[in-house]
């Protein structure tokens, strides 16, 4: 497919700027990852610089990307490949393998879990005749942001592990997130909702903090019994964590800033940090767990056993999310 007159060229390359303005799509870029999207009617491209490896909506096909002058370029093969796949989305023409789950431009499920819960009372702070535990604080937590959520949308499913005080193993709340269909182009994000504790510091540690999975956690996010041939499946699993990675610290960091505008004068800003907890390393989606403050420390806990202090760290939770889908969703 020769390149319009309309595309700027390096060569018999195209820049991907211009290619997605020929075929009316949405070009992102992340200058980070060195990883981008072309996205068009609901069909997604996934391609970094440097990776041989593309993701045509659920199929596998190998091209070239590559940097000049800030310009993002595809190679002639590449070039025709995607604005084939834009322009009529591929059938048999390419190796066949399970769509990423993430990897669509509509977020369709937001699961909520309010950590802990029955006869695990998570963390307990204990001041004087004043008790207040993390069970109560996620659960109230939860409730309020899921009735936010379903009041700005609709036509989303807005799920939680659990609406009342009741103990869900940690592997029957990843099922419920890991469990949730999706049509092509549409994605799911896990929100895990927890209060923090210190025997060490009871006086001195405060604040929020949101955590993600470090990148160095391998995941296998493809089905065996969907793809046997292991090389295709090593790469998908590849692209896909990416993904996942990259819209976790997203998230992670539109809730964190969200937090940081309404209590940020009140408590201490901890940060984004990364760890393997077990719901975010097995949920198979973009996932954040977040500590919403320490029932340890004398005044926070207070704050945290609040009624009114709860509902307006659920709008701020509510406030991060929002950003997060404009975000993901734009046109």
């Amino acid at each position: 497919m020769a390149c319009l007159l309309a595309c700027i060229s390096l060569g018999a390359n195209t820049s991907v700027a211009s290619l997605s303005g020929r075929l009316g799509a949405v070009f992102y870029w992340d200058s980070a990852l060195s990883r981008g999207y072309l996205v068009k009617d609901g069909y997604r491209v996934t391609f970094s610089v440097g990776n041989r490896e593309i993701v045509l909506g659920h199929k596998l096909v190998y091209g070239r990307v590559f940097l000049n002058k800030n310009q993002v370029y595809f190679d002639k093969k590449t070039t025709d490949m995607v604005a084939a796949y834009l322009e009529a989305p591929l059938t048999n023409n390419y190796l066949m393998v399970e769509q990423a789950r993430s990897g669509g431009h509509q977020v369709a499920v937001i699961l909520i879990d309010p950590g802990h819960g029955g006869r695990d009372s998570g963390s307990i702070g204990r001041h004087g005749d004043f008790v207040v535990r993390e069970k109560d604080i996620t659960l109230t937590l939860g409730l309020e942001l899921e009735s936010l959520l379903k009041k700005k949308y609709p036509n989303k499913k807005i799920l939680m592990t659990r609406r009342t005080d009741v103990y869900p193993s940690l592997e029957e709340r990843v099922e419920i997130a890991n469990k949730q269909k999706l049509d092509p182009g549409q994605a799911e994000i896990y929100i895990s909702l927890h209060a923090n504790a210190t025997p060490r510091n009871p006086q001195g540690a405060q604040g929020f903090e949101v955590w993600y999975l470090p990148d160095t956690v391998e995941r296998r996010l493809v089905d065996r019994a969907e793809v046997k041939n292991e090389n295709l499946r090593t790469a998908l699993d590849k692209v896909i964590q990416e993904e996942y990675l990259a819209e976790s610290k997203r998230l992670a960091n539109f809730l964190l800033d969200a937090l940081d505008q309404g209590i940020g004068h009140l408590t201490k800003n901890r940060g984004i940090r990364r760890e393997s907890w077990f719901v975010v390393r097995n949920a198979q989606m973009a996932a954040v767990l977040v500590e919403i403050g320490f029932v340890t420390h004398p005044q926070e806990a207070r704050r945290l056993g609040d009624q009114q202090h709860l509902k307006t760290l659920s709008k701020l939770l509510y406030n991060g999310i929002v950003n997060f889908l404009e975000y993901f969703e734009r046109d």
